[in-house]
């Protein structure tokens, strides 16, 4: 066992999509001594597998005190907490926990004593022009078109350098849009129920989307070999919305959705999504922003993770099936 895996390891959002399968990889991959922070309202402790030979600690990232404590004898954080536009987070909890709650962690980690962070941000934070193929040089661009969210996630990732300034070692990550079992009511994982139930239509655009336990397995692999200062985009496969979409239905053997959504569609899409939140209280998805990423192809350079000592994406097709596989099972469960 390495003096890496003998460290003691912390990980913030360890009940998220990234910081589960980060969990489980850091633990498959022997690292004995892992703490895990969850929020005091999340219910995800797996009793079982193993989030249980984690040590598990109710933190917000948003509790000083709480972060102190929990960084005491830490060597390296794994920083996933984060927050997106979900129903009932609205723009300010989202700053307050991706910059203010960043820049706890870093603090807390600074006056413990902890050598290296590693951090998820988001490829959000990178220039976001449709038809070039984007890398980690993409300049931030103030007032960008990605919104409020990229604004948090990149101020987040400069209270990370600032860490570094003062005597961090530091890490940052980019995920694409990213893809893991049981978040069926997160982000672009919505998408296999909607296919599921017969979806129609499809986006014009395309984005890039990564495997959760690729991204765990890249974090467990950076924490012990990437240089301090580094920064990796991490995605495994561009593609059209219409390839995603169709890859997913293959997987569900259902029928994949035939018809692009016409550009005409998207003030009314927009309008309905408005109008549905408003009535029954669901998140309004679909804002004109929104739409307009949808109908752009945004292309991820992630060569650069591939030099880190033979590091290799899972081919994406196994992905659609493990996820298919999963999210079958759950349909099956529901309806005994």
């Amino acid at each position: 066992m390495t003096s890496m895996q003998d460290a003691q390891v912390l990980v913030t959002g360890a009940t998220g999509m990234v910081g589960s399968a980060l969990l489980r990889q850091l633990v498959e991959s022997g690292f004995a001594r892992v703490r895990a922070l969850y929020r005091g309202d999340a219910h995800a402790l797996h009793t079982g597998g193993p989030g249980a030979l984690a040590e598990w600690h109710a933190c917000d990232v948003l509790d000083v005190v709480g972060l102190e404590e929990a960084m005491q004898g830490v060597e390296v954080v794994f920083h996933c907490a984060g927050s997106i536009y979900s129903r009932g987070v609205d723009a300010r909890t989202m700053w307050q926990v991706n910059v203010e709650g960043t820049a706890n962690v870093v603090n807390a980690a600074l006056a413990a004593g902890v050598r290296r962070i590693v951090h998820v941000g988001s490829v959000a934070t990178l220039m976001r022009e449709g038809h070039l193929l984007i890398d980690e040089a993409a300049e931030w661009e103030p007032g960008t078109r990605a919104g409020v969210y990229a604004e948090s996630k990149h101020r987040a990732e400069m209270e990370v350098w600032r860490g570094m300034a003062e005597g961090l070692e530091a890490v940052v990550v980019l995920p694409s849009y990213v893809l893991a079992a049981g978040f069926w009511d997160r982000g672009a994982m919505q998408l296999f129920g909607r296919v599921y139930r017969g979806l129609k239509w499809y986006p014009r655009g395309g984005a890039g989307f990564v495997d959760a336990r690729d991204v765990a397995r890249f974090m467990v692999q950076a924490a012990q070999e990437a240089p301090s200062g580094s920064r990796y985009i991490l995605s495994a496969a561009n593609l059209s919305w219409q390839e995603l979409l169709t890859g997913m239905a293959e997987a569900l053997q259902v029928p994949p959705p035939t018809r692009p959504l016409p550009a005409w569609a998207d003030p009314v899409v927009v309008a309905w999504s408005w109008l549905r939140s408003r009535l029954v209280g669901k998140e309004h998805a679909f804002t004109a922003r929104r739409m307009r990423q949808l109908a752009t192809h945004y292309r991820y350079d992630s060569s650069r993770s591939l030099t880190l000592n033979g590091f290799r994406y899972r081919p994406f097709r196994e992905t659609l099936r493990d996820l298919a596989a999963a999210f079958l099972d759950t349909q099956s469960t529901r309806s005994k």
